[in-house]
């Protein structure tokens, strides 16, 4: 939804956003000096009808281009992640690490409500979903920003007041509207590099984009871009916060260490756990205390940021056909690859599959009499072993890590026709864009059955290094082949049209009016080697899937001008689904201005998002809960490593009888100038969605285990019970069930805050002071309908937190020839994952500084510290993604950045 602004307006807008990187950049022109000037009606979102207003009854922050370049990034979820309205669950490049469900995904998450309640346009139109998802994964039904191609952007416009009668009703927490640039001459190259104090993560960055041909003159212009980016990898081992799985500390202790290691162990029926080894192999695995088996410490041999490629092309043209039609034309296609690195194949009964009759997992042996059995020579004697086969837990290091290639590839083009037509403005266009992401096994992985075979020999050494003859069988169990290759299509025609229909006494009628029929396809295939399930430690067989949905709406919207400075718009949506029927959701906006420094403004609305394509169908999958549980009945009695921090097997998978999302939101906000050099804006929201579609983790369900464990609950036993020590105890837990689901209700309300004060031009320049932040006030969440309701918001539960408050505060300084910004990112601390002893995640916040100088013909020099006091993300003990220590979710593990860049403008 577009709203208009005056050139006055945009200008102003300018002034400020050259000192307010990240904030709301949009003066009422109402609020600007009163001066003689020619108006133009523009598009900025927020609504469908055209008008010369520079603030409209809805909250839309603006980030310009020059704000993007100020703050120093070069993605455009990095750009995202700087506003205060992007909360959780939005996933970046440095969560989805080893993660074959979000492999490179990138999402936003407007309100903290996940990626797919955020609607993410490229001028205007969506983009096809990322092409990977799953049961619970950030990217069902949502847009990977890495798509999105950042060096050919203008302006980027968020709607933060949810649903959206213009562009679709499953906006639920609000809308990202990537504007690309237009009417662009010359061109302009840029270099970029940057790289850490302490090593890793570096970047490199090299664009181009050319523009020829002016409409007025040429009846034309053309602009294309490309833009490459390189990111270097970062090892956990590398920074003390992240280099070990085992945290001790006063407030707790994180213990993610694992008993499948390198020397193997051996699970002795008398002796318990037992390893020939004395030392094992530190730092990669260790003894906790003297009489403790190895433990193999994972966290010492994964990336926490992997190395990654981009490339991002645009080639968009316009062709002014008469003075009032234009046609226009635009392509983008984007290719992202990433290389992903875990620990080594864990090895044992614990990762091998379960027999789906019995439930037993068959056990990794070693037999007797095989070269390397302790006490035949070449592996020490273990007294009072049990003579016969082993049983070992082991880690296959000597293939080193896990190692798997995703290449993700985005194409999008639109052609479409707009302008004047008997006195109605017009657009029109057709759409077509496709996601394509293929996942590869280059090194790492093992065949199980592979493995079992080898193992059964007798000639790998589970204690040691293996020699030449060893390496080699081992190496033949493992894997290098495609694992999946998945696509996501979107297909649509759209048309709108508005007009002033006549004049009431306070104003013009305005009425706009518009169509649109959409295709969303789904296809997922796994190869051979996952649909058999034969992946070490891999989960079970994954099932290949396709769909697709028909998507059809009307929407209207009027402006009643009601009385002198108060109008109403009013709209609403119309669409019908070929899966989901069809839904009706309006909304209301009111705006009232008194005076040129005060306005006030209110909006109510109604959204509905269907469930995603995903989530429906994906088939029944079995893989392992993300944290290493314990069973509170069975653990305390028999310590056995079946029950006791284990990685319990799960069942997921997508279900047809999920109900779709519904919501209503509200906001109240008001727009103050009291002096000419202050402006600040202050809007309340509220969200209420109903039937949350998501799964449940299983840190949401071991924190109320017995409620889960009853009978009909998530948690399933093999049959029977079991005297253990004279206890007896119900059978061992086979599998937890974590389906896609339609959860409780989650009720949300905050503020968000909007500040510029901008200093008097003086001889050395001006100042600008800006703040941009939201508090969360409540975040609500039910796990089932009629539940309890639990506070997330500063609170980590069902995945993690909702940041309370989160602001992004900048000071620029500009003269002439030199620019300079100092940036502050805040988040405040939240309670923290995990057992008592309660705690809190300290509160995080880095500085970034920036400075360029242009002074030399058509160059344009720039340097910048990111992280400029070299603050490490605070201490958490949370178990949902594969760093320890910290959360990538919030936070950059770099460390202090250094960066530096030259443009040269071709004129």
């Amino acid at each position: 939804m577009e709203m208009k602004m005056t050139k006055l307006a945009l200008a102003i807008a300018g002034t400020l956003g050259a000192g307010m990187a990240l904030t709301l950049a949009a003066v009422p022109n109402a609020m600007a000096q009163q001066a003689p000037q020619t108006v133009e009606r523009i598009e900025v979102t927020g609504s469908a009808i055209r008008s010369v207003e520079g603030e409209t009854a809805l909250p839309v922050t603006i980030i310009r281009r020059e704000e993007i370049e100020r703050s120093g990034v070069t993605t455009a979820a990095e750009v995202i992640n700087r506003l205060s309205s992007n909360n959780t669950n939005g996933y970046a490049e440095t969560t989805g690490l080893g993660d074959q469900g979000n492999p490179g995904f990138a999402g936003a998450s407007l309100r903290g409500l996940g990626s797919n309640a955020t609607l993410v346009l490229l001028n205007g139109r969506r983009l096809a979903n990322f092409a990977f998802g799953g049961t619970g994964l950030a990217s069902n039904g949502s847009v990977d920003l890495n798509s999105i191609p950042l060096a050919a952007i203008e302006r980027i416009e968020v709607l933060k007041d949810g649903a959206s009668a213009l562009y679709g009703s499953d906006a639920i927490g609000g809308v990202i509207n990537f504007i690309l640039r237009k009417d662009f001459h010359g061109a302009e190259a840029t270099v970029y590099y940057g790289t850490s104090e302490a090593g890793g993560g570096q970047k490199k960055r090299a664009t181009i984009t050319g523009g020829f041909g002016d409409l007025e003159t040429n009846r034309f212009n053309i602009l294309a871009s490309v833009d490459y980016q390189q990111s270097g990898e970062l090892r956990a081992r590398d920074r003390e916060f992240s280099k070990t799985a085992y945290i001790v500390r006063d407030d707790g202790t994180v213990d993610k260490t694992s008993s499948q290691a390198f020397p193997a162990n051996i699970l002795d029926p008398n002796l318990g756990f037992v390893n020939p080894v004395t030392g094992c192999v530190p730092p990669l695995s260790f003894k906790r205390n003297p009489n403790d088996s190895c433990r193999f410490d994972y966290a010492s041999v994964i990336d926490i940021i992997d190395p990654s490629e981009k490339t991002g092309t645009v080639l968009r043209g316009v062709l002014q056909l008469a003075p009032n039609h234009q046609f226009y034309a635009d392509g983008t296609y984007s290719r992202s690859r990433y290389r992903f690195v875990v620990s080594p194949t864990p090895a044992s009964e614990l990762t091998t599959h379960a027999d789906p009759v019995t439930g037993t997992a068959a056990p990794i042996i070693y037999p007797a009499g095989g070269r390397f059995y302790p006490g035949l020579g070449l592996t020490p004697a273990i007294p009072g072993l049990t003579p016969g086969d082993l049983n070992v837990y082991y880690r296959t290091l000597e293939l080193g890590g896990r190692t798997d290639v995703s290449t993700v590839e985005a194409y999008r083009g639109v052609i479409g026709l707009k302008g004047i037509l008997a006195g109605w403005d017009y657009d029109t266009g057709l759409l077509y864009s496709k996601n394509t992401a293929k996942d590869v096994f280059t090194s790492g992985y093992v065949s199980e059955n592979a493995l079992i075979a080898a193992m059964a020999t007798g000639n790998i050494n589970p204690f040691g290094f293996n020699d030449s003859a060893g390496l080699a069988l081992l190496k033949s169990s493992e894997i290098h082949a495609p694992t999946r290759d998945s696509s996501g299509t979107t297909t649509s025609i759209d048309a709108k049209v508005s007009k002033e229909l006549f004049n009431l006494p306070a104003g013009p009628l305005a009425f706009a009016v518009g169509v649109e029929a959409r295709r969303e396809k789904l296809n997922d295939e796994f190869a051979p080697i996952v649909s058999s399930g034969d992946i070490l430690g891999g989960g079970g067989a994954l099932q290949s899937t396709s769909g697709s949905r028909n998507v059809k709406a009307l929407y209207t919207e009027f402006g009643i001008p009601i009385v002198k400075n108060l109008d109403a718009t009013v709209s609403a949506r119309y669409d019908k689904y070929s899966d989901f029927g069809s839904t009706t959701n309006p909304k209301v906006a009111i705006r009232w201005q008194p005076t040129r420094r005060f306005l006030a403004r209110a909006s109510y609305g109604t959204g509905f998002r269907a469930p995603s394509l995903f989530d429906l169908i994906t088939p029944l999958q079995t893989a392992n809960t993300a944290n290493a549980d314990s069973d509170p009945i069975r653990c305390p009695v028999t310590g056995a490593p079946g029950d006791c921090a284990i990685q319990f097997n799960t069942r997921t998978g997508g279900n047809p009888s999920l109900k779709p999302e519904k919501s209503e939101q509200a906001t109240l906000g008001i727009v103050l100038e009291p002096t000419d050099s202050i402006s600040m804006s202050i809007d309340l929201y509220k969200i209420n969605k109903s039937q949350n579609i998501n799964a449940l983790t299983d840190s949401a369900i071991f924190g109320n285990f017995a409620k889960y464990d009853a009978p009909g609950g998530s948690v399933h036993r093999f049959p029977g019970t079991q005297v253990v020590n004279g206890v007896t105890l119900p059978g061992a837990i086979s599998f937890i069930d974590l389906f896609t689901t339609n959860l409780g209700n989650i009720h949300t309300d905050g503020v968000d805050i909007d500040v510029v004060y901008r200093l008097p031009r003086t001889d050395v320049g001006r100042l600008t002071f800006a703040l941009n932040g939201t508090y969360v006030h409540k975040f609500e969440m039910q796990l089932e309908q009629g539940g309890p309701y639990t506070e997330n918001a500063g609170a980590f539960f069902n995945g993690g937190p909702v940041i309370r408050w989160q602001h992004y505060l900048t000071l620029n300084w500009d003269s002439g020839l030199w620019a300079a910004t100092l940036a502050q990112n805040f988040q405040l601390g939240y309670g923290d994952d995990g057992a008592p002893p309660e705690r809190r995640v300290a509160s995080y916040e880095t500085y970034d500084i920036y400075g360029a100088f242009s002074g030399i013909k058509n160059l344009r020099l720039a340097l910048g510290i990111k992280n400029l006091l070299d603050r490490d993300p605070p201490y958490s003990r949370q178990g949902q993604t594969f760093p320890v220590g910290y959360d990538p979710r919030y936070t950059d593990p770099r460390g202090r950045f250094f960066y530096g860049s030259v443009t040269y403008a071709f004129k």
